[in-house]
């Protein structure tokens, strides 16, 4: 009985030593399965795009478990959210330990010290296993692991690369360079560094939009000829000046010789430049270079003999007539100039459009291209010239009892109730919109029906007119004033802001760019001559890349041109009232008078008409300026006609010489206006920006 109870108890201990030791390989397994590299993560293969985490810059090295899982969903939550699909993960050891399972190598203290008989961590499976799981590829970045590392490392679910074979990380702060670079059909992808992403996400979304819609593009300007040539002066030119400067092209890396001296002047794309000086009579120009020759004969005329009789000429007068005080007028130019002086055209003190009515008080004769012409001033005390307006039979009534607002994409229009024209200035004040209307009645109770960003209106007299104070929650982006349908409509404008969408961060920031010049016109010849690229196409060559650029930010974008069309001043600056954009910008090149030396032109300016458009000024100086490493030559006032308008901040932009030959070079090179075009574009986000989302 008892040899039978103990056999018993002997055999129930060896199954449950069976057990205990087939729980313990179990054990040993699942540990050794754990620590074996396993995941879904995918293979990546062409331009690597990715976000790059340093173990060692970003604290990853002195983690734990819980911290690394964290960190890992935190990589590939941000790695999603700019569009991208691979991680890479820098490879090599910090202070001789790693991040995976190598017998070469320990894996970090901090991983270490969770290590237990049956569970060992390891930090590169676990970001594999996440990233399969959402989709992103693993990238191990490595030049100093040991061969038998190396091999471990492989046995990981990810793709291998060498450091010295892996793109840099992105410049955050200069994507204008990032996007040059993305165009072309050598780029190997970049990588937007962890900590900068972290620390600026919305820079590093702007830079994911670049990688995400990388890709070779076709040229945006014709290749600028080699063959050697005289491009200016023209062949039996008549010159007065005393000099006068010689450039064209040429083969790049062979000196040229202008009358025998090296032109020291040079483009990389092989243009030239030298100043000559100019004999009277005739002077025979001639260049050479390895064996060619090329010249042109010019002609410095002789100075006439003899001097002025004595004698005083008559200056003619124009068709303009002198109207009697209380004569009415109504302006016929689609934006017509308002001076406080009348015997310049920059004495402008106001830009009103076409159709504004008002009545003359007295009449001032002036010049104008060798002409005398008259000018009338009106009740609001400038001066529009005669040429600008039409004089009407009566004077129009005009009164309002109030206006009407409807919604816009961007704003309000508010259509006034009543009837008239009447000459109106504006200026904004804060968040008030002051409106002054001449030779019009106002009803005292005047009101705004139906807006939601009108807030009160304030009804004042004025010597000759009336002041509407229109006043909102914040201050207004653009507005103006025009006459249709026989009344006054006001158009107002919202501040735009940032979409909130890290991808399209421009979505609904609507932009009108405008390629100067064009067709017959040609701007700017530059240092190539007229047959190679000329001002008109250089500037739709930027103009083209900041549309790409800002249609990846998500901006709806306009242009004057596409192609190689002349759109007048007039349509140019009609399609800013009727797109109604958040931004005008004019893209234009430089140049000087050919008299003198221009090898030494250089820098970008910009010029704008309301100080509401200085700032926008000045960003494209300091971006362009940055971007292309030419001098800033500054944000300046100028009357310029496509940048009279209110209705956005609007600007004309000189990004460089033409007849500079050295930068002439810059400015038609591609990778120079892709950078140029997304410098554009980036002053438009850096203002969009700055308005908070």
């Amino acid at each position: 009985m008892h040899k039978r109870r103990r056999k018993k108890y002997r055999a129930a201990g060896l199954c449950l030593f069976a057990v205990l030791c087939a729980a313990a390989a179990l054990a040993v397994l699942w540990m050794r399965w754990q620590t074996k590299p396993h995941g879904s993560a995918l293979a990546w293969d062409g331009p690597l795009r990715a976000v790059y985490v340093s173990p060692g810059e970003s604290g990853l090295a002195a983690m734990d478990e819980d911290a690394l899982d964290a960190e890992w969903d935190s990589l590939l939550a941000l790695t999603r959210s700019l569009g991208l699909s691979a991680v890479a993960i820098d490879a090599d050891p910090v202070s001789d330990a790693v991040l995976f399972r190598s017998k070469e190598y320990p894996v970090t203290d901090a991983v270490a010290g969770s290590d237990s008989f049956l569970h060992k961590y390891d930090p590169l499976a676990a970001l594999c296993e996440k990233a399969g799981r959402s989709g992103v590829a693993v990238c191990a970045v490595t030049d100093a692991l040991s061969a038998g590392a190396l091999d471990a490392l492989r046995d990981y679910p990810v793709t291998v690369l060498a450091q010295s074979e892996t793109p840099a990380a992105a410049d955050l702060s200069a994507p204008w360079a990032l996007y040059a670079a993305s165009c072309s059909a050598d780029f190997n992808g970049a990588l937007i560094d962890y900590a900068d992403a972290k620390a600026d996400p919305q820079a590093a979304a702007a830079a994911a939009t670049i990688l995400t819609d990388a890709g070779q593009r076709a040229p945006l300007l014709a290749d600028v000829p080699q063959t050697l040539a005289v491009a200016y002066p023209f062949a039996g030119e008549k010159i007065w000046a005393s000099s006068c400067y010689v450039m064209g092209p040429a083969a790049p890396g062979e000196p040229v010789l202008v009358n025998g001296q090296e032109a020291a002047a040079r483009g990389e794309n092989g243009v030239y430049g030298a100043l000559v000086a100019l004999e009277e009579g005739e002077n025979v120009i001639t260049v050479e270079q390895g064996g060619q020759t090329a010249s042109v004969t010019v002609t410095r005329p002789v100075p006439a003999a003899g001097g002025s009789s004595g004698g005083e000429t008559e200056i003619p007068h124009d068709m303009t007539v002198e109207v009697e005080p209380g004569t009415a007028v109504r302006t016929t130019g689609w934006i017509t100039s308002l001076l406080y002086d009348p015997s310049g055209d920059g004495y402008i003190n106001e830009t009103v459009r076409q159709g504004a009515v008002t009545t003359v008080v007295s009449c001032a004769e002036t010049l104008r291209s060798g002409y005398k012409t008259w000018a009338y001033q009106l009740a609001s005390g400038d001066f529009v010239l005669a040429s600008n307006v039409e004089v009407l039979d009566a004077v129009p009534g005009a009164s309002f009892t109030g206006a009407v607002a409807t919604a816009t994409d961007s704003g309000e229009t508010l259509v006034f109730e009543g009837a008239g024209t009447p000459l109106a200035y504006t200026s904004t004040r804060g968040s008030s919109l002051s409106v002054r209307l001449y030779t019009a009645g106002i009803a005292p109770d005047f009101a705004v029906a139906g807006s939601s960003m009108v807030k009160n209106v304030t009804v004042s007299p004025l010597d000759g007119g009336v002041e509407l104070l229109f006043e909102f929650d914040a201050p207004l982006w653009g507005h103006s004033v025009e006459y249709e349908n026989g009344t006054l409509k006001l158009t107002l404008t919202r501040t735009p802001t940032l979409s909130g969408d890290l991808l399209a961060p421009l979505a609904g920031v609507r932009v009108l760019l405008d390629p100067g010049h064009g067709g017959q016109d040609i701007g700017a010849m530059g240092a190539a001559g007229a047959s190679a690229p000329c001002e008109k196409d250089v500037n739709l060559a930027v103009a083209l890349a900041a549309k790409e650029r800002l249609e990846q930010l998500g901006a709806t974008v306009w242009m004057t041109r596409e192609d190689d069309s002349f759109p007048s001043l007039v349509d140019r600056n009609r399609m800013i009232a009727e797109t109604q954009p958040d931004f005008f910008i004019s893209v234009h090149h430089n140049s000087l008078a050919l008299t003198q030396d221009t090898s030494s032109a250089s820098g970008a300016e910009a010029y704008y008409f309301y100080d509401a458009s200085a700032a926008l000024a000045q960003s494209l100086v300091n971006n362009v300026t940055t971007a292309t490493g030419r001098p800033a030559l500054g944000a300046k006032w100028g009357y310029y006609y496509v940048a009279r308008s209110t209705v956005c901040p609007a600007v004309l932009l000189e990004t460089g010489f033409m007849v500079n030959p050295a930068e002439y070079g810059e400015v038609t090179d591609e990778a120079t206006v892709r950078a140029t075009g997304a410098a554009i574009a980036q002053s438009v986000y850096d203002a969009v920006a700055a308005n908070g989302a």
